[in-house]
């Protein structure tokens, strides 16, 4: 299993925290619970995976799933008619992508299918010039899709949803939902390296290590406070080389090729309904818009604690994460912006 970006540092705290793991969104997923008895921690942690498989096979971009569905119906030029779920997700990632200046794109799934990351086995070659120029002029961006009544549709054909960079965000906002109306107080519930804490570890906040993207161990640890989520992007999980060169499925809208110079984002949002979301897909705008738009992205997302892991491994971070971030040694040359 891939090393996921980031890592519980939970310390020993005797059997007040019951810790479960799985798997779901192509990433590990652990849930751990404080002060739950054995059999309601069992079944809580047994309605969140149950959960987050409902949602992966909803909003699946190949098989049958009602996201699946949608798309093809806009690749026909019809409309489509969604849940009133997926209708909500699909206002919220428009609303997102609107606000990160469509550096957040969900409506570039062609892209990502054409530079295969829908595929099994990663692909021999780059795909030609000419089919990522056509998609790139095509512009599909959120901004064309035109909802009325329950019926979804979109001016341009080349829209494909693909909600990668927003589902795990959601489902840490389902989870929490979840564990609040079951009474749970304390949990810390992550998907890779999307985490969202709710209450505390005992009388503490919770901490996590950010793990190095090119080492072993954590680059730095932070606390995580009640309601707050925090979500990474990264260029080791999903990625292949060719001719030398590495490929992440975190892909530039306007030059449709993957981003370069850029190892890994990470997002803390405050504490919110839809906090796990707007950490998600801020993480993924701050990696698109790289070194030179990253602060900007991140002020426009709402979000005052941010990092971005540039290509020479050195750290920009803003002063807010700063204050609140433990370094590991040795210190990563660091980049504070207000």
């Amino acid at each position: 299993m891939l090393l996921a970006f980031l890592l519980a540092a939970l310390a020993a705290c005797g059997d007040s925290v019951k810790n479960f793991q799985g798997y779901a969104f192509r990433a590990p997923v652990e849930i751990s619970l404080e002060g739950v008895g054995d059999r309601q921690a069992g079944e809580v942690a047994n309605e969140l995976f149950v959960e987050f498989g409902r949602l992966q096979k909803m909003l699946d971009v190949s098989g049958s799933g009602e996201l699946a569905t949608l798309n093809r119906a806009l690749a026909r030029g019809e409309a489509g008619a969604p849940s009133a779920e997926l209708a909500h997700m699909v206002r919220a990632v428009a609303d997102l992508s609107e606000r990160s200046a469509n550096r957040f794109t969900p409506a570039t799934g062609r892209l990502s299918a054409l530079w295969g990351f829908y595929a099994d086995a990663p692909p021999l070659l780059e795909p030609s010039a000419t089919e990522i120029d056509a998609l790139v002029k095509a512009n599909p961006r959120m901004a064309d899709i035109t909802m009325q009544g329950d019926r979804i549709a979109s001016v341009n054909r080349a829209v494909r949803l693909d909600f990668d960079g927003y589902v795990r965000g959601y489902a840490l906002d389902r989870a929490r939902a979840i564990l609040k109306a079951r009474g749970v107080k304390g949990a810390l519930v992550s998907i890779g390296g999307n985490m969202a804490a709710l209450g505390e570890r005992g009388t503490r906040p919770w901490k996590v290590g950010i793990q190095h993207p090119r080492k072993d161990g954590p680059v730095a640890v932070v606390e995580l406070y009640d309601g707050e989520a925090l979500a990474t992007s990264v260029d080791y999980v999903r990625y292949f080389e060719l001719a030398g060169k590495r490929y992440c499925n975190v892909i530039d809208p306007t030059t449709g090729y993957p981003v370069q110079g850029v190892e890994a984002t990470v997002v803390i949002a405050r504490a919110g309904e839809q906090s796990g979301a707007l950490a998600d897909a801020a993480a993924r705008a701050v990696f698109v818009a790289g070194v030179a738009g990253w602060r900007d992205t991140a002020r426009h997302m709402a979000t005052d604690s941010a990092l971005l892991i540039d290509g020479k491994g050195e750290v920009h971070i803003t002063a807010t994460l700063a204050r609140r971030i433990d370094f590991k040694l040795p210190k990563p040359v660091t980049h504070a912006a207000p």
